[in-house]
């Protein structure tokens, strides 16, 4: 049985505390009430030993181990530093690489391991046994790489005990106060400094917030924010103050179409969120219509999409169901919900970038110049030690070929992982336009249609007006699912004289179109639509100007149909109460009712 599999099958049932399986090693040792105040160090085999099987029966914190190099005194990772910046959310523990380092990596599953100046944080749950890039392995090549590493690690163990619910009790209560203050600045997607009201400082972790939420998407400078205070470690906690889903959502409907994180993603299916913890899965026919399509192709986590809703429920376990394949490429999303009030959208949507040419990309070739032979050392005789040179240390003198070879090595390494940072760049964006060209074809295709192959819609009433209502009431039976029907009804309206000549003379604009958005206006939807952009229709263009009425109070509203377009279309309509009348299809400029 493989390795990884003997140490699962050892602890699989294994709770944080229970005695281990027969056979596994156990440490006799009670456990803390919390984690240790300062760095601990492993100082020999039995010492690694121990903390594999602490981590292997389940630490009741997160657990970051820090290596020394091979040879060294000090690790390359600053153990100190990184307790100080997570104080009691966990335990920071360091291990020379020697054979300490080697008997933890015995005792521990294949790629779990950690040594030769690297550092891991060790997760709670205990996944990282079978998945080990659960808890990621960070790499320090020199002591100037510390601050970048320790910032890692940190975000590492500070998400890992917000995932464990460790972090309410990270510091007696003696410490806590409720505090208030003002966002001055938000640093590296992780922390926000806030000036508080008694002019002292603390910050916000991200990491302590909401899982996977860079920090400007949670705070931004200006924002007024309160919480609890950590006196001691200057922390902000903020999380009673995060909105609930349903009054987040609240301003979402049925056929909106809004932002969505995709949270994971396998060859059928995907999972999406549209708030933090609502999450919904899609089956494949609703995120594309092509049954050749694997959705890995399309789709990343991390990724933000645009979705249409389906269906929307509020009530005590809000959920919301999302479709992809009914989303058109010049759809715009609503706004993404704010997590705290007065904060940013939670998500924001990264538009791909135009596609450079081939020529544009530099590859440039690193190429290592050729180390110099070494020369043979010569012989000298060693004289014997004497008592005055104990305690003496000879610092050792590096070859400066070696040190020519490591610069150029790091300096390859740093090309490299620009360039696989471009090329995810380059992916992501091939990804968007894979899944957007299922829109564009779908579009090419009613465009290429002439109006009597469309046995659905065409040519079915020689009445125009009874061919266009029949339309609408298809795409109301088609968009509104059967749950939201009687919450969203197809309400009475009519048709003004001009609205269907109007609708023949503008050209550029589907048929298709007007009737998906006349569905909108007659049920409703277009008023929670920002991508509408309903308002009155104004007597002319200054701001101040009344609006357009006719007799009996009626007012003449006005809708967009396209955005980001030139004579970008809109539609008028007359309403007066719940009754709507369509009046006309004109251009932007166009003010005529």
């Amino acid at each position: 049985m493989p390795k990884r599999n003997r140490h699962r099958e050892s602890t699989r049932a294994l709770p944080a505390g229970a005695p281990a399986a027969q056979g596994t090693i156990t440490a006799e040792v009670p456990v803390p009430v919390r984690p240790p105040s300062s760095v601990q160090r492993v100082r020999t085999p039995a010492d690694a030993e121990q903390l594999a099987t602490r981590l292997l029966c389940g630490a009741p914190w997160p657990i970051a181990v820090v290596s020394i190099p091979s040879g060294a005194q000090e690790p390359f990772i600053d153990a100190d530093e990184l307790k100080r910046e997570v104080g009691d959310l966990g335990e920071v523990v360091l291990m020379p690489t020697d054979e300490t380092s080697r008997a933890f990596s015995r005792a521990m599953p294949d790629m779990t391991q950690v040594y030769g100046g690297a550092g891991r944080v060790y997760r709670v749950d205990r996944t990282w046994m079978s998945d080990p890039y659960r808890s990621p392995l960070r790499f320090a090549y020199s002591r100037g790489d510390s601050t970048r590493v320790v910032d890692a690690l940190a975000r590492d163990l500070a998400a890992f005990a917000l995932e464990a619910g460790l972090t309410n009790a990270s510091s007696p209560v003696a410490s806590q106060a409720d505090a208030s203050g003002t966002v001055k600045v938000t640093v590296a997607g992780s922390r926000a400094m806030l000036l508080m009201d008694d002019d002292s400082y603390a910050t916000i972790w991200a990491e302590l917030t909401v899982p996977d939420v860079p920090i400007e998407h949670v705070v931004t400078p200006g924002q007024r924010v309160q919480g609890v205070l950590d006196v001691e470690t200057r922390r902000l906690d903020v999380r009673d103050l995060l909105r609930p889903a349903a009054q987040a959502l609240a301003e979402y409907t049925p056929g909106m179409t809004v932002m969505a994180r995709v949270e994971a993603v396998a060859n059928n299916t995907a999972t999406l969120a549209v708030y933090p913890g609502v999450t919904t899965v899609l089956e494949h026919r609703r995120i594309t219509d092509n049954p050749l399509d694997d959705i890995r192709d399309l789709l990343s986590p991390g990724e933000v999409v645009i979705a249409r809703i389906e269906s929307l429920d509020l009530s005590r376990a809000p959920s919301c169901g999302l479709r992809l394949d009914t989303v058109d490429d010049d759809d715009e999303p609503a706004a993404a919900p704010a997590l705290l009030a007065g904060g940013p959208p939670w998500l924001v949507l990264t538009m791909p970038e135009a596609e450079p040419e081939m020529a544009s990309i530099p590859v440039v070739p690193r190429v290592l110049e050729p180390v110099a032979a070494l020369e043979p050392a010569t012989t000298t005789p060693v004289a014997r030690a004497t008592p005055l040179d104990a305690g003496r240390r000879t610092p050792a003198v590096a070859n400066p070929a070696h040190v020519d070879e490591i610069r150029e090595l790091q300096r390859t390494h740093q090309w490299l992982e620009s360039e696989n940072a471009r090329l995810r760049r380059d992916r992501d964006n091939l990804r968007t336009r894979l899944r957007t060209s299922g829109s564009q074809r779908r579009k090419a295709e009613r465009a290429a249609r002439s109006p009597g192959d469309d046995l659905d819609l065409a040519d079915l009433f020689s009445d125009p007006i009874e061919q266009f209502r029949f339309e609408v009431h298809l795409e109301w039976a088609r968009r509104i699912p059967a749950g939201q029907k009687a919450e969203l009804p197809l309400r009475d309206y009519d048709i003004g004289s001009s609205f269907l000549p109007s609708l023949e003379q503008v050209q550029g604009l589907e048929r298709a179109k007007v009737v998906s958005v006349v569905v909108e206006v007659v049920t409703g939807l277009a008023a929670g639509l920002d991508s509408r952009e309903l308002h009155p229709l104004r007597t002319d263009r200054s701001g101040g100007s009344p609006t357009v009425r006719r007799p009996g109070g009626a007012t003449c509203m006005r809708v967009a149909l396209q955005r980001n377009s030139p004579a970008a279309r809109r539609m008028h309509f007359w309403q007066l109460g719940d009754h709507i009348e369509l009046s006309r299809v004109t251009q932007h400029d166009d003010m005529t009712p």
